[in-house]
């Protein structure tokens, strides 16, 4: 089995071709190519933007001032919410709010018993 190495301007041209309103299936038919990697580069273009493939271990960019000022508009704010405002993971949020100094503080609760 060989693993051919396609450049992006070939990526390109085939997402171009998709959005046009053709089939992935008649896009891999023009183009010469499997129909699994036409629809391995559309779903990666549909779901990242991008037909660059992105290298594993890499850590996402946060704009450390911008999630400093959320966080003290939005002190109560779960981990969740923020990792989609940011485009991050959660452990991603709890990485960068440890790395930024802050910490979890629970209310304390009294029963009235």
């Amino acid at each position: 089995m060989t693993h051919i190495i396609y450049d992006n301007t070939v990526r390109e041209k085939v997402i171009k071709y998709i959005l046009d309103g053709n089939s992935q299936y008649s896009a891999a038919k023009l183009f010469n190519l499997n129909t699994m990697t036409v629809s391995r580069w559309y779903l990666r273009y549909k779901n990242y933007g991008s037909l660059v493939k992105q290298k594993p271990g890499v850590k996402a960019r946060v704009n450390k001032e911008e999630l400093i000022n959320h966080i003290n508009a939005y002190p109560d704010e779960n981990l969740g919410s923020l990792s989609k405002k940011f485009g991050i993971s959660v452990s991603g949020v709890h990485y960068w709010l440890q790395k930024l100094g802050f910490c979890y503080k629970r209310t304390l609760q009294i029963s009235n018993k």
